[in-house]
């Protein structure tokens, strides 16, 4: 909301495509004179990416700070998801402070020992694909994730300890500046020490399983 008359689709898309991609903008103009209303919607492919949008609220476009707030739509999945937690608790996790070479493929397959993983998503720049430094893991079910949070949580990959939570974003850590100035040239290898403690952590998750 608060929109300058002169805010493009345009300008919304390279402005929210700071916190994922975006499928659509919606402007809402007068019938009759067709002027913007101040209003739009706006509609990421990733669920994931709503959360990073409503930080950007208070930002401004062409000198103007907007309102970003959820859709009704979007308030009433999220009381319904809310109510699901309670119930059978938390299915998804939120890992940050990822080095920018780590791949789903390699957080699949740390994570899944703990339980059966419906899906990884490495949140990535739109204009690079460069990882912005964290992901989202998503478990089939809530003791799953709880056992993978908490075997997980500060474990050391790639020189950096992850953060694993239940899935919120870690602003701290939600894009690619939060790597420390390290060298683009740095690759991931763990170190022996390190691939001990892993195994140790993935048996303890088949253990518990």
């Amino acid at each position: 909301m608060q929109l300058s008359a002169h805010t493009s689709r345009k300008d919304l898309e390279d402005f929210f495509g700071r916190a994922g991609a975006v499928r659509e903008v919606h402007l809402i103009a007068d019938r009759q004179s067709r002027r913007s209303k101040g209003i739009a919607y706006v509609e990421f492919q990733e669920e994931s990416s709503v959360p990073g949008a409503l930080l950007l609220s208070g930002q401004k476009v062409h000198g103007i700070p907007i309102m970003i707030q959820p859709t009704m739509a979007e308030k009433k999945i999220a009381a319904a998801a809310e109510n699901l937690k309670k119930a059978e608790g938390p299915k998804k996790l939120y890992v940050g402070s990822l080095h920018y070479n780590i791949t789903e493929d390699m957080l699949h397959g740390i994570f899944s020992p703990f339980g059966y993983i419906e899906r990884v998503s490495i949140m990535r720049d739109t204009a690079t694909n460069i990882s912005r430094g964290y992901a989202f893991v998503e478990f089939r079910d809530s003791e799953s994730a709880e056992r993978a949070m908490a075997n997980l949580n500060g474990f050391e990959l790639a020189g950096r300890p992850m953060k694993v939570n239940y899935g919120t974003i870690d602003t701290s850590v939600a894009n690619i500046d939060s790597l420390d100035g390290e060298d683009m040239d740095v690759g991931i290898g763990m170190t022996p020490a390190s691939r001990v403690a892993l195994m140790h952590k993935l048996a303890e998750g088949r253990n518990s399983g």
